[in-house]
């Protein structure tokens, strides 16, 4: 007697739904693994960040420690009057005008307008021929700093701290950025 196996579909499509549908243990693992190895370099970071290597600190040369001072880079005959200051200044350089009856002036005291400090010769003599064009009388210095060579374009000197900042408010009402130095 000869059996119809067609019909049998237990058999069938049990195995053929747990291929479908079944992840295989290789892809299980897989995914184990990798998270795992994220987990690993989390903790790895956390640790680092924790306890960073300390790097032996070495000592720095006088030319490397003063390299970018502020006030050594300026030359000693020179220092800039910080924009809060002025006004204060001005007003003591009135006290003392009223005091003395004209003789405010300290002795040599003369202070100068820098309306800017270019690398190349051509960017300076522009600033220069701006700064004649309204009507100021502008000069050119030249400075090395650090063996590089800047190119100070330089108004003054004035005798009066209020001259200079009459000046330098109108440089700015022209959009020139400058900077009042005293001159020592």
């Amino acid at each position: 007697m000869t059996r119809d196996y067609k019909n049998r579909t237990s058999l069938n499509k049990s195995s053929v739904s747990d291929k479908k549908t079944g992840i295989s243990i290789w892809k299980w693992m897989l995914a184990g693994l990798i998270v795992m190895s994220f987990i690993g370099v989390l903790l790895w970071l956390k640790s680092r960040v924790d306890h960073p290597e300390k790097q032996p600190v070495q000592p720095q040369t006088k030319k490397e420690a003063f390299k970018y001072e502020f006030y050594n880079v300026l030359p000693e005959r020179e220092m800039i009057i910080p924009e809060y200051q002025i006004e204060t200044r001005k007003r003591l350089e009135r006290q003392a005008a009223a005091k003395s009856k004209g003789a405010s002036q300290q002795a040599g005291q003369q202070y100068l307008i820098q309306a800017g400090a270019f690398k190349s010769y051509r960017e300076a003599d522009k600033r220069k021929a701006q700064l004649i064009l309204i009507g100021q009388n502008a000069y050119i210095e030249k400075a090395i700093m650090d063996e590089k060579t800047w190119h100070r374009v330089k108004l003054g000197p004035f005798s009066s701290l209020n001259q200079a900042d009459q000046v330098r408010q109108r440089l700015n009402g022209e959009q020139i950025q400058s900077v009042i130095m005293k001159q020592k």
